[in-house]
């Protein structure tokens, strides 16, 4: 296969700006912070009354440290093969509901809650950096996305932010720069260095991140992300348990392609063929006989395809041919 660009997938190495493109991006929301656990610290000390938070039991538990300071209550829930909650709860004012836009695909059903818990609902846009939703509280994150260091970009007109927002003084992106020199090795242990130091303190975006993030062609990314689903969806669709079908709207920009295969396939061989994808998230497994079967499925055999900017048509039809080879086997 000819211009197959190996390995696909993985941490992304520091973004190769466009110097023509002028964007404002982090000045088009409210207030732009250094990852997406500080803006949940925020929304959560701006409003004291929330002392019990609904969480479905399928997310990152990066969140919980936020919970933990603001001392707040967990109250976890199900979702279902759908990605979407399977008994929404009766809040009382002093509750909120928390809701992750699984892999960017669930802005509609989103919105279904908004319409029903109206500012008591908190949208996890981590997997969602292009969901524009009028929900009043959504934060997301710019590092699953792109490669910058930090970034967390917060939506909530109701806080009022006063005190002098500092920005991010070490956005540890030594990996970036190691990865786009080609030093695998080194970025990746420098990588974990930089996600262990992560917190939730309430800081601005760093100057570092910033800068590039303004100086990305944010339409071309979307049309590229929106293009390789589609590839992989189209090729997939018939051997994937979730139903994730080909996108029909520009409004929604994926993750990644949430893969559930009908047969078991191992995860180290498709690393092995050069094809580098999270498992998300390995903590939701210490809940045990608490998850379902779907949550079960999604954290211990569901593969998040890679679909980001970097990648094109040749590398979409590379991991569906790899997938076919290791289905016949």
């Amino acid at each position: 296969m000819t211009d197959l660009n190996l390995p696909i997938g993985g941490f992304f190495p520091e973004e190769s700006i466009d110097d023509t493109v002028q964007g404002n991006y982090c000045l088009e929301t409210e207030l732009v912070l250094k990852n997406g656990r500080a803006c949940l610290n925020l929304i959560l000390k701006q409003s004291p009354h929330i002392k019990v938070l609904y969480m479905p039991y399928y997310q990152c538990d990066d969140v919980l440290s936020s919970l933990v300071v603001n001392e707040v209550e967990v109250v976890y829930y199900h979702i279902n093969a759908q990605l979407e909650i399977i008994s929404a709860p009766k809040l009382k004012s002093h509750q909120a509901l928390l809701y992750v836009n699984y892999f960017g695909l669930k802005s509609e059903f989103a919105m279904e809650l908004y319409r029903k818990y109206k500012s008591q609902l908190i949208l996890d846009n981590t997997q969602a950096f292009f969901d524009f939703s009028k929900v009043d509280f959504r934060f997301n994150t710019a590092r699953k996305f792109f490669g910058v260091s930090d970034g967390g970009f917060l939506h909530a007109p109701s806080i009022d932010f006063n005190e002098t927002l500092e920005s991010f003084a070490d956005p540890q992106n030594r990996y970036l720069k190691q990865l786009k020199l080609g030093n695998r090795l080194e970025a990746f242990q420098q990588y974990r260095i930089a996600e262990a130091s992560m917190n939730n303190r309430i800081e601005g975006i760093s100057t570092y991140s910033r800068n590039i993030l303004d100086q990305i062609d944010m339409p071309k990314v979307q049309k590229i992300r929106i293009e390789n689903f589609n590839r992989l969806a189209k090729g997939l669709h018939n051997f994937n348990e979730l139903n994730i079908d080909t996108l029909k709207t520009f409004d929604v920009v994926p993750f990644a392609y949430p893969f559930l295969p009908k047969k078991n396939l191992n995860r180290e061989e498709l690393i092995g063929k050069g094809i580098f994808f999270p498992k998300l998230w390995p903590n939701v497994l210490n809940h045990g006989s608490e998850l379902n079967k779907i949550e079960y499925q999604l954290t211990e055999k569901m593969f998040p395809l890679p679909i980001d900017h970097r990648s094109g048509k040749v590398e979409m039809d590379y991991i569906v041919q790899t997938i076919m080879s290791l289905w016949k086997n």
